[in-house]
């Protein structure tokens, strides 16, 4: 079964149109989150830390099999993929650019800074 969808000029600029609204970017790179999340938990990606990530992203408690929706502005090209997925393929998510990753309740995200910071975002104000 296909776990990754690569979406369209439009899906992707409906996603664009749905973060921009909801506010949860505002203030990203810098303060990723901030006013829009109570919680942020962060995490330093590092050398050799393949399997802390991987623990970290599992714990976040997101089911395997929920869809989640990844904005680069950088590819212009947004993506549906399974958690599963994210947790599988994180080297090829986060890597150069900036990236958001959030399901469509807007209630959680994950934002990655090039600079090999992630930052969870959960419960909204």
């Amino acid at each position: 079964k296909d776990q990754i969808h690569f979406l369209n000029k439009e899906g992707t600029k409906r996603i664009g149109d749905l973060l921009a609204r909801s506010g949860m970017t505002k203030n990203v790179p810098h303060q990723p989150f901030k006013d829009y999340f109570e919680n942020i938990d962060a995490f330093r990606i590092t050398e050799n830390c393949d399997d802390r990530i991987k623990k970290w992203l599992y714990n976040k408690g997101i089911p395997f099999s929920k869809y989640v929706l990844v904005d680069s502005e950088r590819s212009g090209q947004s993506v549906m993929l399974t958690w599963k997925m994210v947790i599988k393929y994180w080297k090829g998510l986060f890597f150069v650019d900036d990236l958001i990753i959030f399901d469509s309740s807007l209630q959680w995200g994950l934002f990655y800074y090039h600079e090999g910071e992630l930052h969870f975002g959960t419960e909204s104000l």
